[in-house]
């Protein structure tokens, strides 16, 4: 099977980085002891690159810190957004994997940093949502089940009699409470 890639140049890595990464993908971790946003940055790249890295970046898991395996959920989480608008199979391809991947620490970093990717089907892992089907529910699929979203479920909170508004064009929301009302610039 030929690699997949969603990323084009300049942001696509050149063969050679590709090529260097999967002869020793264990230098990513040596490279980035504290990973942080170096290593989400770099895991971003490698897995929007090429499909080809992304089991390598997967396997650095079982060895690599909390704080490594962090940038790691947040550089695949970053190339899965990346990707969804030019490629959604890409980057549901990618959240099957993270979902497959077995690891808690990864899958919170994964749907913390995916706040725009449909992940409910991933938060089943986390005792949040549950999802339709596993990771095949990706993409629309999934349920959020009653009243729980995402890690740890969600609040609801309703308002009494105070009365909440918006106005301007949205551009100021306004606060009304027995007369007491507040007005904020949104910008």
């Amino acid at each position: 099977m030929t690699p997949v890639a969603c990323f084009q140049s300049p942001a696509k890595l050149s063969e050679g980085d590709i090529a260097a990464f999967l002869a020793t993908p264990a230098s990513l971790l040596t490279e980035n002891p504290n990973g942080g946003l170096p290593l989400s940055s770099r895991v971003r790249a490698l897995a929007g690159s090429s499909s080809a890295t992304i089991d390598a970046i997967l396997a650095l898991v079982s060895g690599a810190n909390a704080d490594q395996k962090a940038a790691i959920g947040s550089g695949l989480a970053r190339a899965a957004r990346a990707c969804a608008a030019s490629n959604p199979e890409y980057a549901a391809l990618i959240q099957e994997k993270v979902a497959g991947a077995n690891s808690p620490e990864l899958v919170t970093a994964f749907l913390a940093a995916s706040n725009e990717v449909q992940t409910a089907a991933l938060g089943g892992l986390t005792g949040g949502a549950t999802g339709g089907g596993g990771a095949a529910g990706i993409g629309g699929g999934g349920n959020a089940g009653l009243g729980t979203a995402g890690l740890g479920g969600d609040t609801v909170y309703t308002q009494g009699t105070g009365g909440f508004s918006a106005s301007g064009s949205g551009q100021y929301f306004g606060s009304s409470n027995g007369g007491n009302g507040s007005v904020s610039p949104t910008q």
